[in-house]
Order: structure tokens, then sequence, then C-alpha cells
């Protein structure tokens, strides 16, 4: 066990306690690996075989240079060393500082000679030589026989001190000193608090400003790179700045003065009756206090949004990203601008070029939709609807500034977007994106298990929720999205498509009829999407004129920078798919997959881009498998492999 030092005297007793019981029962001593709480590190990996465990984890950001820890277990000393040493193998090939600590039960080795009387052990001695490391514990570790069974390995004169100390159950406590500098620059976070800005004084100077006047020389670019430069400098005079500290809990008055009488009493008393009374009293109220706080944020959520958003909250954790693998170069990434350059070559691999052909696609409609109204009142709407958030954007313009200025900006803003549908022309920030990678599944390590998802401009995102409230009113109206899709439909769920399933499958088993089902996922389905293609969608489906040139250059020429815990990846070009994390994404996606069942001889349901097609006849499912097939050549969409 690698206990932490700063372990409270009462839970070092525990400890304590809990080592001898299990030896006292022969049963296998649990391996814990602590760290100081001030410290930032981050968990590798864990190996484990038939003869070893190896825990690894790695300080980020304490000193200069990192440091690899690594926990050993061996549990017994006839058992071979092997795999242990080709995991020790594999995990010291880094550079940097690495430390090995363990009960390796290697009994019959003269670590201050280098000598070793049995085969197995010479087998360590022999891999510790090889691969430079030193071993630094020389006194008996064990009580019976006396022998050095607990060692510590290191790659780089990093040890200062090593002593060996009191007995802990039948094995002593190894105290082992570290030298290490601590980074001398600590890098202050600072945030705008919006809630707190002077939006009065705001409001009077915007609402003074003839607009037509200042806008009237200007082309939609330029326009907008004005707006944002007036709106940038008001927002550094009237935003105040905030400090942000080290996140620390503040519990009540009264919690906080039976803190420090703990504490005191601690200090004074060590671990008496009048101690644990305290103790038990402080895990009480720090109890109640919980369950109040999580009563009064229930209570306080005014949508089923903010109360799902409290349970996950609770319910996920708020993970940095860690150390990523780089499976093309062969090695650990640890540097936070190195993960984004990695995210970004991740991402931009999926990309898909257009093959060139030219797909036909029949007009669905004679109904067209060629404009839409963006007067000031409607902007206005949209902005007063915007949710009080700070949330991060390319222009630095968060929506819960928009929202407290939603009367004053409404007519700048609307002379913008009317410009822009005018002549399609897309402001160059409004193509661009920040991107957050998002964890879905399997291994932390492995970039490819992440999902993009896009921080675009909020003042785009009101523009986009104009167009597309006229596109699927026009969409409705002409009865042009099938009722076999659920997703991203309004009064429409995972729900609701469950009990249609359910439904078609009674109606399937009161004939007695077998069901075959195939489940469809497609492989990286929203980032693939080729923008030429939907266009041909889109104009089938009767979106026209500017509004269809607009939607063109809104898909095209996009750009994105991926960051990663503060850090931020070179800028690359998007080549195709629909932006995640956009207000028109999902529509323009449900358009592009709208036709994949119009073949089908199957029943079949979509949410999204999951499929389900369904029948009595297997042969129907087979030849519903063959026209998917076509029409993924056809549209340049791939079903994933692995989940097919």
């Amino acid at each position: 066990a690698i206990i932490r030092p700063d372990l409270s005297k009462p839970e070092r007793e525990r400890q304590r306690a809990a080592w001898k019981e299990a030896v006292m029962k022969n049963n296998k001593a649990g391996e814990f690996l602590f760290t100081v709480r001030n410290l930032e590190c981050v968990k590798v990996q864990y190996k484990e075989g038939e003869a070893h465990r190896a825990w690894e984890i790695r300080e980020t950001r304490t000193s200069n240079t990192q440091l690899r820890v690594l926990s050993v277990y061996h549990p017994n000393h006839n058992l071979s060393y092997d795999s242990l040493l080709d995991c020790l193998k594999d995990l010291i090939s880094v550079r940097g500082n690495c430390i090995i600590f363990g009960d390796f039960n290697a009994p019959h080795v003269d670590w201050a000679n280098l000598k070793a009387s049995d085969p197995k052990c010479r087998k360590l001695l022999s891999f510790s030589i090889k691969c430079g490391l030193k071993q630094h514990v020389m006194s008996p570790t064990c009580l019976n026989p006396a022998n050095v069974l607990d060692l510590c390995f290191t790659n780089t004169d990093i040890v200062n001190e090593i002593t060996v100390g009191d007995l802990f159950s039948d094995h002593r406590f190894v105290h082992v000193s570290l030298s290490r500098q601590r980074k001398n620059s600590q890098k202050v976070s600072t945030v705008k608090c919006f809630r707190k800005g002077s939006f009065d004084e705001i409001n009077c100077i915007l609402s003074r400003i003839d607009w037509d006047l200042r806008f009237s020389t200007l082309t939609v670019e330029e326009m907008y790179q004005d707006l944002v430069a007036l709106l940038s400098n008001l927002i550094d005079k009237f935003i105040p700045v905030k400090i942000l500290k080290p996140s620390t809990k503040l519990h009540s008055s009264d919690i906080r003065k039976l803190q420090k009488k703990k504490l005191d009493v601690w200090r004074s008393e060590g671990n008496s009756v009048n101690y644990r009374a305290l103790a038990l009293l402080l895990r009480t109220r720090l109890s109640l206090e919980e369950k109040r706080i999580t009563e009064n944020r229930l209570c306080e959520g005014s949508s089923p949004h903010a109360f799902y958003k409290f349970v996950n909250s609770r319910w996920k954790s708020d993970e940095k990203i860690g150390i990523l693998r780089d499976s093309a170069a062969g090695e650990d990434v640890t540097d936070d601008i190195t993960k984004a350059s990695l995210f970004s070559d991740t991402f931009s691999s999926v990309y898909t070029t257009d093959d060139g052909c030219a797909s036909e696609f029949p007009v669905r409609t004679s109904q067209c939709l060629s404009s839409v109204d963006v007067s000031p009142h409607v902007v206005e709407f949209h902005l007063s609807h915007l949710p009080l958030k700070a949330n991060t954007t390319p222009e630095g313009i968060p929506s819960i500034f928009l929202k407290r200025t939603c009367t004053s900006l409404a007519l700048p803003l609307s002379i913008i977007y009317q410009r822009s549908l005018q002549y399609s022309i897309v402001p160059t920030v409004w193509k661009s994106a920040i991107v957050k990678p998002l964890y879905k599944k399997g291994s932390r390590c492995d970039p490819k298990n992440y999902r993009p998802i896009s921080l675009t401009s909020s003042v785009c995102k009101v523009l986009e929720k104009i167009v597309r409230c006229e596109v699927t009113k026009h969409l409705n109206v002409n009865r042009l999205i099938i009722d076999r899709q659920y997703g991203f439909r309004s009064n429409r769920g995972t729900v609701s498509q469950l009990l249609s399933y359910q439904s078609a499958l009674i109606g399937i088993c009161m004939k007695k009829l077998v069901t075959h089902s195939v489940y469809v996922d497609f492989k990286k389905a929203f980032d693939t999407v080729s923008p030429k293609k939907l266009e041909i969608k889109l104009h089938s489906y009767g979106i026209s004129g500017s509004l269809l040139c607009w939607l063109t250059s809104y898909l095209t020429g996009r750009n994105q920078v991926v960051c990663v815990n503060g850090s931020t990846s070179a800028c690359s070009s998007v080549m195709s798919g629909v932006p995640q994390g956009s207000v028109l994404g999902p529509l323009l996606f449900l358009l592009y997959i709208n036709d994949i069942g119009d073949n089908f001889k199957s029943n079949y349901l979509l949410y999204a881009d999951d499929l389900k097609i369904f029948s009595h006849s297997s042969s129907d499912v087979q030849h519903d498998l063959d026209v998917l097939s076509d029409w993924c050549r056809t549209w340049q969409l791939d079903v994933a492999p692995n989940k097919f």
C-alpha cells in the first residue's frame, strides 16, 4: 500500500486495522494508491495478470517534469516474474521520472551487492540493471523472516531519503522522500461575470446608435465585424471580471465552527471519545445540509431541463480528458495542446470528399420556400427566449448578453440577418466552431471514443432558429418528413417509437409469425454528410432561391479548433457533415436520411441515424439490406460494421 502522507491520525488507524484484519484472516490485502489532494494526477491504466497487479498514475501539473508512479504487487515468490517484468517494461518506457513501489516478494536478492541466490529473483535483479533502475530500500521490511520484500525503484536520481519505519501488520512502513520542485508560476483563470453586468448602461448606449446609417456602406462581413467590435468593447467596460479560485465547498457557519472544533480536539486529544463524538455529529450535520441543498435545487427547477441537468451533474463524473494513446506514433500523449491536435486529426480523418456523382432525386413537392422573415420583432422574440448562460462562442458573445440586450440588438441583428439571407453570405465567424470532445464509451485513452460537439456563434444560432422554424413549418404543412422518423421532432421520442414498434410486433405475433429485426447504425453519420448531395435533396423538398444558397454557404467553408482542458489545436477545415451542436444540423440530417426507406418492402423505424428494419419475411429483410447498401453507396454514408 502506498499511503497518502496527509491522512489524519484516525484515517491512518482505520487503514492499519483493515490491513491487520485481512492478514489475520489469511486474505489477500488490498492495494491502495492515494494522492495528495492538491496534486493534479491522472490514472493511466491498471494491469492484472495471474502473478501480479500494477497500478499506474501520472502527476501532470505539479512540476516542470512529469512523474509516473507504479504500484506493484507480486503475491508469491514461487510464481514466475515473467509477466510482471513484461508489464513493467511496457509501463516504464516513458520520458521523465518514473518510480515503482510495491511488494515484490523477492527475498533472495542482496540489493547492496546486486547479487541473487535464486533464479526467479535473479531475473528481477537482471531486469532492474538492464532498465537502468536503482533500488533504494536496503533494510528489511518484513517481520519474519527479516527480508527486503517492499522495494522502491527509480529511473532517475529523484529520491532524497528512504526510511523503513514501524511495523504495519507483518510489514513495515516505507517512507520515501522525493526531490520535486513545484512550478513557480501558477495560471490564474478569470471569467466574465455577466450576471453582475451593467446592462442598463449597455442598453442605453446601443439604443442611441443609428444602425441604418452605421451599416449603410458596409458589407455583411464588415457589418458583423463592426458589431462584434462594439459589443466586445462594451463587455470589457461594463462586465466585471471574476477570478476563479480552486473549487472549495462552502458550508454554513455552524458547520465550519464544528469542523474547526473537531480539528482542535484531534490535535490535542487524538482519537479520543470526544473526538469520535464530534466526528459523528459533523457527519450528521453534513448529511442533513447536503439533503437540504439537494431538495432546494430540485424545488427551484422550473423545467424538465433544469431537473435533468441536476441529475446528470450527480450521476456523471465531470472528469478532464486524461492521457490519450496515439496509436499511429505508439506513444502516450499527456500535453493538452498535443491532445487537442490529436483530436483534431481524429475528427478530420472521418470527413468524406464528394465523389462527384450527380445523384438523381425526385422532386417531393411543388411548394417552395425561398425566403424567411427576419423582422426586428421576430429577432427580439428569439433573443428574449435565449437561456441565461455564459456559453463559449468563437466571438466571445454569450447568449446571456444577447438576452439581456434583446430589445437594443433586435434592429441591428435584423439588418445583418436580412442582408445575410438576401445575398447568401454567411460571416466567417459563423462558420467557425470550437469543438469540445465528448466521451461516448470504451477506453478513455482512445480519441476515437469521443464525439465532436461544436460550440458555434450564439448570434448565428438565433438566425438558425428563425430559419429552422420556417423550414419546419414548410415541411409539416406539406407532410414531407416521414412518420417513421422519431428523432429530433417535437412530441416524439424513444418512448413513442418503442410503442409503435411494440404495436407492430403484437400484430405480427397475433398472426403467429416470426419477426426478423435488423438494427443498423451509421458510422459517423453527422460528420460524413456530403454538402453537395444535401443541396440536391434540399432543392427537391422545396427549399430554393436565396434560402437554399444561404444554407449551402452555411455548410461549406467551415473551420474548427479543438479545445482540450483550455488548450486549443490549430484551425482545420471541415470538409463534410452537419455541425453537431448547431440548431440546423439535426433538421438537415433528417432531410438527408428521409428517403432511406422509399424502396423497402419491410416495415422500418428511424430515430435520427438509428434504423430498425423488421418483417415476418426474411427475404424481404434481405432485399431491404441490399437496397440499403445501394443507398449508402449512392449518398456516401457507411454502416458501422461493429454495430451491424
